[in-house]
Order: C-alpha cells, then sequence, then structure tokens
C-alpha cells in the first residue's frame, strides 16, 4: 500500500544562522550578564536559539523573560512575533491549546497593524492544528481566509502551502475533484515560482489522488513526471515512495514485469535510507507481486523480512497488510491451521487500528470465554464418566449430525455470500464503466458544440447561421442528458423536470430571454424516465422553444411561453404554446424542425397535435405503459 506523501507545513522562521548555534548561544548569554540594561531582543535571540535546538523548556524560559520584560510594547509587532513564536513552541511540545491561544493573541495585533502577511501565516499554523484535530471545517475556514490574505500579494511559498494543506483536506474526505483542483493550483505556484522540490511533491500528490480515483493511466502519468523531477533534485528518500507508487499501479494493471522493475528500484534506494516504514511497504508490495505470480516462496521471504522491520518498528498499518497478503499465500497453498492462525491474529490488528479500548475489551471477553468453554469441559467430561456406553455413541452420532449440518449451512451461506458480493462488484463496475461513457459522450458533445459555436461566428449567411445554432442547440440537448447521468449512479434514467427546465433556461440564454421572469411558464411533474424516452422528448423541446424564441418572441410585444409536462393514468401530455403570429403547417412542410419532431413523435409512438390560434399550440400524447 502506498502511503499519502508529507505536504509541507510551515511556521514563522526560526531565523536560522549560518554559525554554529552553540557558540551563538554562549555569545548572548555572555552578552546578556555583562549588560547593565538588559533588552528583550536579548532574551529573544537566546530563546530562539534554544528553540532551534529542540530545547524547549530553556526555549520557554527565555521568551517568557522576554515579553515580561519592561521595555517590550504590549501590542506591538515585536511582542506580536514573539507571541507566535511561543505558539510554535507549544506546537511543537504537543501542547495545542495553549499554541491556539498565542497564535490567536498574535494574530489580534497583526489585524490591527492591518499585517496581512503575518496573519497569513498565523492562519496556515492554526489551519494545520485544527486538520489535525479532524476539525476539517474550522481548519479550512482558515486556510481559505490566508489565501485571501495574499490575494493581493505576489506569488510566494506560503500560498503554495495553503493549496498543499486544502488539497489535503479535500482528499481526507474523499472529495477528490476538489482536491486535484487546488492540488493543480500548487503545482502552477511551484512551476511559476520554479520551486523544483514543491513541483515534485505536487506531481506526487496529483499522481496518489488520481490512484486513490482509480484513474491509474493518470496517476502513473503524474507519478513518472515525479520520478523524472525527483531524480534531478536526488531525493532518495521521495523517489523511493514514488517508485513504490508506480510499481504499485503496474501490479494492479497486471504488468508484473514493471511492477518488479519499480519495486525493487524502491527497495534498493530504501535499503540505503533511514526510511523504515517505506521499506516496509515496498517489501510487502514485493510478496504481492510474487503472490500474483504464482511464486509463493519468494513471496514468504519478503513477506518475512518486512515483518521483522515491522516487528521492530511497531507498524501497525503495514503488519495488517502483511498478514492480508500472508493469508493469500497460506490459503493458496491451502495451509488450513496457518491461515486460520493468521486471520485470527489479522482480525486482533484490524481490532487494534480501530481503537485500543477495543483490543483490552475483545481480550477480556476472550479470556472469559476460554475460561468459561474449559468449565465446560470439565462438567462435560465428569458427564460422560457417568453415562453409559450406549449413551455416548448417542451423543457422538448426534455430534457429528451437528457438525455435518453446521458445515453445510456454513457452505451454503459462504457460496450465497460469495456469489452476492461477486454481483455487486460487477454491479459497481458497469455502473462505473457507464457514467465513465456518459461522462466522455458529454464531453465530446461539449466539444462539438464548441466547434459548432466557432463556426457560427465566420458564418455570415443568415439561414446558414440559424442552422448552424439549431445545431447547437441539438447538441447541447442531448449533451445535457449525458451530463446528468454522469452525476447519479442509475445509469438509466433522468428526471425530466429538471432536465427540460435546464433545457428551457439553456434555451433561453442562448437567445437573450430571460428565463426568470414571467415571459416563461415551466410546470411539470416530477418524474423520473428511462433516457430512451427522455432524449426524443429532449429533442423535441428544444426543436419548438427554439422556435418559440426565434420567431415568436421577436414578433410579440409582450411574448409568452407556456410549456406543461404532467402524467395521467399512465399517459404523458406535454403541451408547449406561445403567442406568436404562428404559422400555417403546409408553409412549413420542408421546415427540418418540424420534420425532426413528427419523426421523433413517431419513434415514440406519440400522437401529436398542432393548433395555429393565436400563436402555436403542440400537443403529445404518449402512453408509458407501450415499451
Amino acid at each position: 500500500m502506498s502511503n499519502w506523501p508529507l505536504l509541507l507545513f510551515f511556521h514563522l522562521p526560526i531565523f536560522y544562522c549560518q554559525a554554529n548555534p552553540d557558540t551563538l548561544l554562549f555569545k548572548y548569554k555572555d552578552s546578556l550578564y555583562s549588560q547593565s540594561s538588559i533588552n528583550e531582543d536579548w532574551y529573544r535571540k537566546i530563546a530562539k536559539l534554544h528553540l532551534k535546538n529542540s530545547e524547549y523548556d530553556s526555549a520557554k524560559k527565555y521568551y517568557q523573560k522576554a515579553i515580561h520584560s519592561d521595555g517590550l510594547e504590549r501590542n506591538s509587532k515585536k511582542y506580536a512575533r514573539m507571541l507566535n513564536n511561543i505558539g510554535v513552541l507549544y506546537y511543537s511540545i504537543g501542547k495545542v491549546d495553549s499554541s491556539i491561544y498565542y497564535y490567536t493573541k498574535a494574530k489580534e495585533i497583526f489585524k490591527a497593524f492591518d499585517n496581512k502577511f503575518r496573519m497569513a501565516y498565523i492562519n496556515n499554523n492554526l489551519g494545520v492544528i485544527y486538520k489535525e484535530k479532524g476539525l476539517y471545517d474550522l481548519a479550512l475556514n482558515y486556510f481559505l481566509e490566508g489565501i485571501q490574505y495574499l490575494s493581493d500579494m505576489e506569488q510566494s511559498k506560503a500560498l503554495f502551502s495553503f493549496y498543499n494543506n486544502i488539497a489535503m483536506i479535500y482528499s481526507s474526505q474523499e472529495d477528490y475533484d476538489n482536491s486535484l483542483r487546488y492540488q493543480q493550483e500548487a503545482l502552477k505556484i511551484a512551476r511559476d515560482l520554479n520551486l523544483a522540490k514543491e513541483e515534485s511533491l505536487s506531481l506526487n500528490n496529483i499522481g496518489t489522488t488520481y490512484s486513490k480515483r482509480d484513474n491509474i493511466d493518470s496517476a502513473l502519468h503524474y507519478y513518472l513526471k515525479a520520478i523524472e523531477l525527483k531524480n534531478s533534485l536526488k531525493h532518495n528518500k521521495r523517489i523511493a515512495s514514488t517508485l513504490n507508487n508506480v510499481g504499485l499501479i503496474y501490479l494492479k494493471r497486471g504488468e508484473y514485469g514493471q511492477a518488479k522493475k519499480y519495486l525493487e528500484n524502491a527497495l534498493d534506494i530504501h535499503s540505503n535510507t533511514t526510511d523504515e516504514t517505506g521499506k516496509t511497504i515496498t517489501l510487502n508490495n514485493l510478496s504481492r507481486l510474487y503472490y500474483s505470480l504464482g511464486k509463493y516462496d519468494d513471496a514468504i521471504s519478503y513477506l518475512e523480512q518486512a515483518r521483522a522491520i515491522i516487528d521492530k518498528q511497531g507498524l501497525l498499518e503495514e503488519l495488517k497488510e502483511n498478514l492480508e497478503i500472508r493469508l493469500d499465500v497460506q490459503e493458496a497453498l491451502k495451509l488450513t491451521e496457518q491461515a486460520l492462525s493468521t486471520s485470527k491474529h489479522l482480525a486482533v490488528i484490524k481490532d487494534s487500528l480501530l481503537n485500543e479500548d477495543k483490543i483490552k475489551a475483545l481480550t477480556q471477553m476472550q479470556t472469559r470465554y476460554e475460561t468459561h468453554k474449559k468449565e465446560q469441559e470439565i462438567e462435560l467430561l465428569q458427564q460422560k464418566q457417568t453415562l453409559q456406553e450406549t449413551n455416548l455413541k448417542l451423543r457422538q452420532i448426534w455430534i457429528w449430525a451437528l457438525t455435518i449440518f453446521s458445515l453445510l449451512v456454513l457452505a451454503i451461506v459462504l457460496l450465497i455470500w460469495t456469489r452476492w458480493r461477486s454481483e455487486k462488484k460487477d454491479k459497481h463496475k458497469i455502473e462505473v464503466l457507464m457514467q465513465e461513457l456518459h461522462h466522455r459522450v458529454k464531453n465530446n458533445l461539449q466539444l462539438l458544440s464548441s466547434i459548432f459555436s466557432l463556426q457560427s461566428r465566420l458564418v455570415r449567411d443568415k439561414d446558414a447561421l440559424e442552422a448552424v445554432k439549431s445545431g447547437e442547440n441539438r447538441v447541447n440537448a442531448m449533451a445535457i442528458i449525458h451530463q446528468k447521468l454522469y452525476r447519479q449512479t442509475d445509469a438509466r434514467t433522468v428526471n425530466v423536470n429538471d432536465y427540460l427546465t435546464e433545457l428551457i433556461h439553456e434555451l433561453a440564454e442562448s437567445y437573450g430571454v430571460d428565463h426568470q421572469g414571467d415571459s416563461i411558464f415551466v410546470k411539470m411533474d416530477n418524474l423520473d424516465l428511462d433516457v430512451d424516452k427522455v432524449i426524443p422528448i429532449g429533442l423535441i423541446v428544444n426543436e419548438l422553444v427554439n422556435n418559440a424564441f426565434k420567431y415568436a418572441f421577436p414578433q410579440s410585444l409582450h411574448p409568452k411561453l407556456a410549456v406543461l409536462l404532467e402524467r395521467t393514468n399512465g399517459r404523458l401530455e406535454l403541451s408547449i404554446q406561445d403567442n406568436g403570429e404562428g404559422f400555417q403547417k403546409k408553409e412549413t412542410g420542408d421546415s427540418m424542425g418540424i420534420n425532426i419532431v413528427e419523426t421523433l413523435a413517431r419513434q415514440l409512438g406519440a400522437k401529436i397535435h398542432w393548433e395555429n390560434r393565436e400563436g402555436v399550440k403542440f400537443k403529445l400524447d404518449l402512453d408509458l405503459n407501450v415499451v
């Protein structure tokens, strides 16, 4: 399993010095004791060096002296910077509530000076804390507010960090669309500022997000770009994690040769680093690879290597993966007893990951169960000793009968469960494929619509221009259908009310008509219909509403359009009426729009009726029970 890469967090800088920190510390303290009047700057400099050396108690002591110095003005920028650094100190030692208190006080002072840059830094620090506490709404508010503070400034590494952290939150909530949007923003900033390290981080994160969405082609594309950049930066540890991710993708695709190449490369790099967790993940993945190849001895070898590190480091998540692969290998080798033991161990580890308290409760429950079981066994043995031989044989018969019956029931249940699970997976795959199909069709139709739109700008002939625009509207009518099908899990039905309302609004906007005014009246029953019926109905509505906006609205001082749709006794009645001058149907016999309407009505098996009185009124009557 690949781990999500670490995102960049930042705090206000701690002024890293070129000189040896211990030498500077001695120099500052010597100057401190030689001064007749002590300035708070000396305390602040000493505190920063202690903080840089992770000497938190000493840092805290000198920061307290600094902020309580007589010469330091309260509500000054210098005072606010020290409050922020104390917040960094408390965050470093895990006292996040105290850290939030000092960050907030520092932000109030910077706000009084309208110092948006410092406020943005503090917002990032607060957002990081709330994200780690799982309060994602609060964290997101702080990050977005921080971006607003930086909006009037030039792009900076700080802005990159904001976008990265926001993407991390959306990813944790499985909102991968928004996560990718902010990751792309972070990637753009890294490239604009030539931040190669941050660019490689963004590429890797984008690849991981696509991998979580099972879009492995896109994931592979970004991972390979990240590897190329990391190679130039010689970031061995980061290269190894990305190589592992690429190997995992090839493993999922069944391209075992490529998977072996990348995973072994990752393992070679891990062997020369201190990243024991990354090495364990790669070893587990290699064992999964050899299991897939049917080379069970090699798989067990890598599992044992990973297990040695896991036991030493206490890596529960990696232990769970290790046990799952081990269980697959044992089942493949038909090592029933070992598989049963591994399965029990795996269950315990899963519970450990969920809640440590559950492990204690489970242990107590298991102890009580074993004790009770032993007591029952002793009692049973005592009873058996007093029973006659015939009763003992009868009991044995019952035991065998019950055992066989239980095994049969278990086999039936397992068979039903396996079939249900397989059907569920197949159904999910079909739904995903259908959604992807509708998405691609929608994109192709939108591309075709854009081509129509571009072509219309070059057409000067009025009739030709109208024909191009009509074609564009027809394509849009079908694109809306596929857009709605892509957004829902049911890929066969569409809500007619939502679809036709959106279609009419888009047509109104294309002709500059205010769809929110009183010139358009739409009333429809809320019902779902099969897509094979909705597409022809949508195209009919498109043609008639398009004609109303094109001919009736320009001719009338107070144009009106009414579209009604209702379901009555298994029949669907569609009515479209405008108050234009109308037309004689014999005069429009060669009209492409009228021919399309009549052809689609015949396709539906519907009856249509035209009225040309005080405008044009069209009625369609469709029997919904006819397939």
